[in-house]
């Protein structure tokens, strides 16, 4: 009777994916099979941010996409406060 075993990986973290080999060995002979470990996490901040031609009631800002980490960056949410606040508001969502 051939039993067949499972590998289980728990709390994997971002900087284990990879390949993995997984090799069985008996006296007679041996087999080998490999397999992709992708590790999924949230999406990382974006870089580089550049802030232009700020003005009384607008601002440009400019960045570039963060790591996504296998998890699809869908949108960013800007947030913003004046000096005449401390609570922070949403700016524009949907970017």
């Amino acid at each position: 009777k051939e039993n067949i075993g499972d590998l289980l990986i728990i709390n994997a973290q971002l900087s284990q994916a990879g390949i993995f080999t997984c090799t069985a060995q008996t006296v007679v002979d041996s087999s080998s099979s490999s397999a992709k470990l992708v590790v999924r996490g949230p999406p990382g901040p974006p870089g580089g941010l550049l802030v232009k031609n700020v003005a009384e009631t607008s601002v440009e800002l400019k960045w570039s996409r963060g790591y996504d980490n296998h998890s699809p960056i869908g949108k960013y949410v800007i947030i913003g406060r004046s000096f005449l606040s401390s609570e922070w508001k949403k700016m524009m969502t949907g970017v």
